[in-house]
């Protein structure tokens, strides 16, 4: 496959600009420029032929330290736009107009703006300032965007939750955020999931009453045959008694699980009662209460024996710890580790083992849980992923992505 290079032009800065100045931030084009955020444009392209036309991939992030606070992206074909190879013409201004609306959607880039600048701020107020990242020049056959993009699969459907700062507890989950944005736009660009089969639910958005919702639009949209991607980063919680997990929604309590969480054998169960044909849930928290991504009523100590999830009809668990362990931090304080290793192997195709083009279950594990563990060791801590297969589900068969950098 012959590729393209095109430049993002001087239309598409222009509309990215006027984008941005509504939420009070500027754009600047020398990267050397004072700045809070950097704009990185990626294009890539899908079918490129020699003298005719281009089928593309734009996307947008922003990001402020190493952190994504948003990212859009868009496909471009000939029934949108056609660019000739020949010509090595500019992306147009349409083209920033069909990815930035994802771009400001994002909680994490809402919440940053209003961080550097007040909500209306006085004529005179300098705007955030964003300076654009140059495209790299599109190399034949290479993806040119953050993650990968996949075989688009039209049946399956996704709910990600991510909470990191809680209504009633006062330890955030760091990070948890962000990890769910970054698993959302791993959904969208290589798992294949449709944009409107996608939901991502966080901050106050992901109550006990919004949990129950997006449920219940699981079980009501899910088609017979199709898949469900459950990922959840927030804090868990055990029930001191019991030793029952718990996932701790935005307005969850630990002094009153029962009445303000939800179980984990619940959620699970209510996801096995979609018309899937299989579900995967990936669970960066942990349950035993000793700190990290799981949380106990003040003044009980962290000695629960925390009872491990049990095998789940076609659901297939994918979680950061075992029973009393801690779901901790990537070093680089990017998200978790979990998580962060997820999207590497997963979003990046580095879990791809024997290079056919498909990453499934089971090669995703091996990648993602061997790292995790060795890592958490060089941080002075045991964490070791834990795969959990219910009835039907064989890792080996679970082809998670597929047609890997051919979309």
């Amino acid at each position: 496959m012959e590729g393209c290079a095109d430049d993002l032009g001087p239309g598409f800065q222009l509309a990215l600009q006027a984008a941005l100045s509504r939420v009070g931030m500027g754009l600047v084009t020398d990267s050397k420029a004072v700045h809070n955020v950097v704009a990185k444009s990626r294009l890539s392209t899908r079918r490129c032929f020699p003298g005719a036309t281009c089928e593309l991939s734009v996307s947008v992030s922003l990001e402020a330290d190493g952190r994504l606070l948003g990212q859009g992206s868009a496909d471009l074909n000939q029934s949108a736009f056609a660019l000739s190879c020949a010509s090595n013409a500019e992306l147009p201004a349409n083209a920033a107009k069909a990815v930035v609306p994802g771009v400001l959607a994002s909680p994490a880039l809402a919440a940053f703006a209003a961080t550097v600048a007040p909500p209306s701020p006085p004529a005179s107020a300098a705007p955030v300032v964003v300076a654009a990242a140059p495209a790299p020049a599109s190399v034949p056959g290479t993806a040119q965007v953050d993650y990968i993009s996949g075989t688009p699969q039209r049946n399956a459907y996704a709910l990600i939750v991510g909470i990191d700062r809680y209504r009633d507890i006062p330890v955030a989950a760091a990070g948890a955020l962000t990890d769910a944005e970054r698993f959302a736009a791993i959904a969208r660009l290589t798992l294949g999931v449709p944009d409107d089969h996608i939901r991502l639910a966080t901050g106050d958005h992901a109550s006990r009453s919004d949990f129950e919702k997006q449920l219940l639009w699981l079980k009501s949209n899910v088609p017979s045959g199709g898949r469900v991607y459950f990922y959840f980063a927030g804090h868990g919680a055990p029930d001191a008694a019991t030793g029952a997990s718990y996932l701790l929604p935005y307005d969850g309590d630990p002094r009153a699980l029962e009445s303000t969480a939800l179980p984990l054998p619940r959620v699970l169960r209510s996801l096995s009662e979609t018309q899937a044909r299989d579900v995967l849930v990936v669970l960066d928290s942990c349950f035993s209460g000793a700190r990290g991504r799981s949380v106990l009523p003040e003044g009980v100590r962290p000695l629960v024996h925390v009872r491990e999830v049990g095998p789940t009809a076609r659901v297939a668990v994918f979680a950061a710890a075992r029973g009393a362990e801690i779901s901790g931090p990537a070093p680089d304080g990017s998200g978790g580790l979990f998580s962060s290793l997820l999207a590497q192997g997963l979003g990046r195709g580095e879990a791809d083992h024997d290079g056919d083009g498909t990453i499934t279950l089971q090669e995703l594990s091996e990648w993602v849980t061997g790292r995790v563990s060795r890592q958490a060791r060089k941080d002075g801590r045991e964490q070791t992923p834990n795969l959990v297969l219910g009835n039907g589900v064989t890792p080996g068969a679970f082809a998670i992505a597929s047609g890997l950098g051919t979309r």
